[in-house]
């Protein structure tokens, strides 16, 4: 009997893993859709950053909240970098850089935090009016009482280093042509124009070398290049 227990509990796990991962994929994608057509009826592109950010969250973020409280806490490790990779392909979309860039350094120049910290930042926020009767004696259900700890996500020490080399700016350009020009500079994306090396590599002290001046190439060469 014991071993039939471990085995249903087991298997009882699994299902529910199984479960909520297929509901995340669905909302993922109805996320992702949803990007698409507000992309296509506003001019997303040449908005300040801050209302993008807010129409994220009035049109998007609430598609995440449905049933927060249920999957957020169960989800594999995988599932939370799909939310989050939503998310940052939204922002690079609008920064007008490839999705291959760092994360933490798109993060940090839109001053947004990853989605799944957010999210688990309101798991209490739609439970205000869930209140169980005093006859259950202090039992609880489970998810409004089991929640992961929140990690703190520090920003500053996922940046690779060299990022602080980069250009400055005061304040993200509106029109999506200049935000572009800045962002290329500041994510080192012409690497490829003066490096000898052919096709998509990852820049490489070794491997790499300038075209122009001949000397190794590493990131943001082209303020030292001579």
């Amino acid at each position: 009997m014991t071993g039939f227990s471990y085995y249903f509990t087991l298997r009882y796990i699994q299902t529910q893993y199984i479960i909520n991962a297929f509901i995340v994929e669905k909302i993922i994608a109805k996320a992702n859709s949803r990007c698409g057509v507000l992309a296509s009826k506003l001019p997303l592109k040449d908005l300040p950053i801050d209302l993008v950010l807010r129409i994220f969250n009035c049109y998007v973020v609430p598609l995440y909240r449905c049933g927060l409280q249920l999957w957020l806490g169960s989800c594999s490790s995988s599932a939370l970098e799909s939310i989050n990779s939503s998310f940052t392909k939204f922002l690079k979309r609008y920064l007008g850089v490839p999705y291959y860039c760092n994360n933490a350094i798109t993060h940090f120049i839109t001053q947004t935090i990853p989605l799944t910290t957010q999210l688990h930042g309101l798991l209490d926020a739609g439970l205000g009016a869930f209140t169980l009767p005093a006859s259950f004696s202090g039992y609880q259900i489970s998810f409004l009482s089991d929640h992961r700890p929140i990690e703190p996500y520090n920003m500053c020490e996922l940046i690779p280093s060299h990022f602080w080399r980069s250009q400055m700016f005061q304040k993200l350009p509106d029109r999506f042509r200049n935000r572009k020009m800045l962002m290329h500079d500041i994510f080192d994306l012409d690497h490829e124009i003066y490096c000898s090396r052919k096709g998509f590599h990852l820049i490489n002290v070794h491997d790499c070398q300038c075209k122009v001046c001949g000397q190794v190439m590493t990131h943001y060469h082209k303020i030292f290049c001579n």
